[in-house]
């Protein structure tokens, strides 16, 4: 079977990225001697410096005091959602929803607070996602069941095949930017895109197109609606202003890669949690 418009223009969105990416990797190995290629694989490293810096208090209280109790919460939503008496009443949207918020909470304290910590608790959790993934495929049938029924509610119709890779998805749609440019001297703007675009921007698109969709135009040969692109326009352009604002970059950089996200999320149907952060990304100038 030939591949449609949506699988082609995801894997051009992803090319791209790799290009811009590898692009930016060559300029900073040219014009900064190796000091980026010594810093992004920790050469300079002392690795009992690197430990103690993970534990470091203000990490320790980021994690007991907002992450763990959202960790908890999250698995108490879905445990309650599941127990649910009439599953034909349950909308897994509301749940997914809330997912991308309490993602982007996580993801923007961490920014804030202690990036290189984010990095690494990112890439455990993807540890522990494809875990759960494999036990839930190869595991004892007792534990697959569990996890089969707990993840149910994550899956959407683009998890057609046997990996459910929506929650993956969202994951790396919101690490990607850090563990690319969460190692410099300072917070880049492009570290910040998966929260702006998918925690926030589709979140809004979603919730926005819902309730009053209905009232507008939608987008040629899609189901996305006008209005919910506009309003997650606005809103990433409100949270970038803002954090323009802290960090000192220009407001009016950040236009048109948002806007080309936006426009390329109404028209990608296949792993846009993913892409899009990609495709803004690779926008956003590096010399910001």
């Amino acid at each position: 079977m030939s591949p449609n418009f949506e699988t082609i223009t995801t894997l051009s969105v992803i090319s791209g990225w790799l290009i811009t990416l590898a692009d930016d990797f060559a300029d900073q190995l040219m014009f900064f001697q190796g000091e980026f290629l010594d810093q992004t694989l920790f050469i300079n490293t002392n690795p009992i410096k690197y430990v103690r810096d993970l534990i470091a208090p203000v990490n320790i209280i980021l994690v007991t005091t907002l992450w763990f109790p959202l960790s908890i919460l999250a698995i108490l939503v879905v445990v309650f959602f599941n127990a649910g008496e009439n599953p034909r009443t349950r909308s897994t949207f509301a749940l997914r929803k809330m997912f991308h918020f309490l993602a982007g909470v996580v993801f923007a304290t961490g920014l804030l607070v202690s990036p290189h910590f984010l990095s690494f608790a990112a890439a455990c959790v993807l540890l522990a996602f494809l875990a759960v993934e494999w036990n839930r495929k190869q595991g004892p049938s007792h534990i697959s069941k569990i996890l089969n029924d707990f993840l149910k509610p994550f899956r959407d119709s683009r998890d057609s095949g046997e990996l459910i890779f929506t929650p993956i998805a969202l994951l790396l749609g919101l690490s990607l930017p850090i563990w690319n440019f969460g190692f410099e001297s300072h917070v880049s703007p492009r570290a910040w895109i998966g929260v702006i675009t998918i925690a926030l921007g589709d979140s809004v698109a979603a919730l926005v197109g819902r309730k009053w969709g209905h009232y507008f135009y939608r987008w040629p040969g899609t189901h996305r609606t006008i209005i919910g692109s506009m309003a997650s326009f606005i809103s990433q352009m409100l949270l970038w202003a803002l954090l323009a604002e802290f960090y000192g970059w220009s407001w009016q950089v950040g236009i048109l890669p948002l806007g080309m996200g936006v426009l390329a999320e109404a028209y990608t149907e296949q792993i846009d949690n993913l892409a899009i952060p990609l495709l803004v990304m690779s926008l956003i100038p590096s010399t910001l």
